[in-house]
């Protein structure tokens, strides 16, 4: 699979680590804005295109690639699609746009939101990555779900601009993805800018109320659905397992190591996007022929 990224940021950077890696992706174009981004310099010879000048110098590329990984923000994505919708590419988004099907390995996909483009797939957001899984597992053990609340802290030093001007698309994203997963009639999304020093790990917890069923399993289903996201993000980690804290309200919390790639460990909420994008990249090639389904199309 051919591609490119959009977006030289951290998490365009840390995504870029991941998938030169990967030797099921070539990683072609790495498009920025300005000729002298430190995120363009770092991969000199190392990635075979580096634009300059955004969607513009990408367009006449297309016909040659599967895949555009963008990284930039909500906003500029939207811009961005406006190009991209009628084309055979593939777009992996890493901002809460919400434009495409919200992806989440194992649990979401096109499957659950047929009426979202199938060439946009939404990685939702950090939030979203981290409790879709356990929510997903958790919600089994309820026969009726009234309310689910997603809870997140992360070290301020890794909230950007970009996602501290997106802090409204992440409510809505992780909100969506809630429901999604867990069929909750009503979704709550909080998320903390932690300024604790020395910076603090990403943690995420899931508080879901309802008509609670036998949970004698639970243990082991949550643990499961941690099993397989540690398959792509090493340091996804239960720190405190399912517990009945009231007659219908379970909780759960989960915490987020970054690998280290690009971005320091406490990153976690970042690395945890950037896996995502990538895990769900190689699913697209492993699945039926996708990809070349979408070039001949």
């Amino acid at each position: 699979m051919r591609a490119a990224i959009i977006g030289t940021g951290n998490i365009g950077i840390d995504l870029a680590e991941k998938l030169l890696r990967e030797p099921r992706i070539e990683l072609a174009a790495f498009v920025g804005r300005r000729a002298d981004s430190p995120g363009l310099l770092r991969f000199t010879g190392r990635i075979p295109l580096l634009l300059s000048n955004g969607m513009e110098s990408l367009l006449p590329l297309l016909p040659e690639l599967d895949l555009i990984f963008d990284a930039t923000s909500a906003d500029i994505h939207r811009e961005h699609w406006r190009a991209l919708a009628d084309s055979h590419v593939r777009v992996i988004d890493l901002t809460p746009s919400r434009i495409g099907a919200a992806f989440v390995p194992g649990v979401l996909g096109h499957k659950q939101q047929p009426e979202k483009p199938l060439n946009n797939l939404s990685m939702v957001t950090c939030g979203g990555q981290a409790s879709t899984p356990i929510a997903s597992a958790m919600s089994n053990f309820f026969t009726d779900i009234d309310y689910i609340e997603i809870s997140s802290s992360i070290a301020s030093k890794s909230a950007g601009p970009a996602t501290r001007a997106n802090l409204d698309d992440y409510i809505e994203a992780t909100e969506n993805a809630a429901r999604l997963a867990s069929g909750a009639r009503v979704a709550k999304a909080i998320l903390v800018l932690n300024p604790v020093e020395p910076p603090t790990i990403m943690r995420t917890t899931v508080h879901i109320k309802g008509r609670i069923d036998d949970i004698s399993g639970i243990d082991t289903s949550v643990r499961n659905s941690v099993d397989f996201v540690r398959g792509y993000v090493p340091g996804y980690q239960l720190l405190v397992p399912p517990t009945q804290v009231a007659d219908d309200v379970l909780t759960a919390t989960i915490g987020v190591e970054g690998a280290g790639d690009y971005l320091p460990a406490y990153a976690g909420n970042l690395d945890i996007i950037t896996a995502a994008a990538a895990r769900t990249a190689l699913d697209l090639g492993i699945v039926g022929g996708v990809i070349e389904g979408a070039r001949r199309g």
